[in-house]
């Protein structure tokens, strides 16, 4: 447990300084009209991006160690979902670090996140 929780704040520490930060292949990206992104990373190099082309992007991740679902407007391309795989670095437990996360992340009988109409 000790070392997962050292692992948590490493990753924290080292995406919380890049938290507002992308990449022109992200700022390229933002510009196409998708309602979904994937991200299999814990960045938020995406969400960035559609910040800066005038998005109000929704965030969501996959709670694999038993968090609740999160409750998220209906996507669309001027409020896209970028959705973390494997969990998102603001959320240390929703983090897959290890061989043994990824399985129970595999294994995992969570629901993913709903969705309610927008408006």
């Amino acid at each position: 447990q000790r070392d997962r929780e050292e692992l948590e704040l490493l990753v924290q520490d080292f995406y919380a300084g890049a938290s507002e930060v992308t990449t022109d292949f992200h700022r390229n990206l933002a510009q196409f009209p998708f309602r979904l992104c994937v991200n299999a990373s814990p960045d938020d190099l995406m969400h960035a991006a559609l910040v800066e082309a005038g998005k109000k992007p929704q965030r969501a991740r996959y709670g694999f160690r038993g968090q609740a679902p999160q409750k998220l407007r209906i996507p669309t391309a001027e409020e896209p979902l970028v959705y973390h795989l494997f969990g998102h670095w603001e959320d240390p437990r929703s983090l897959v670090l290890t061989g043994r996360s990824l399985s129970r992340c595999a294994w995992s009988s969570q629901p993913a996140p709903s969705t309610t109409s927008a408006g």
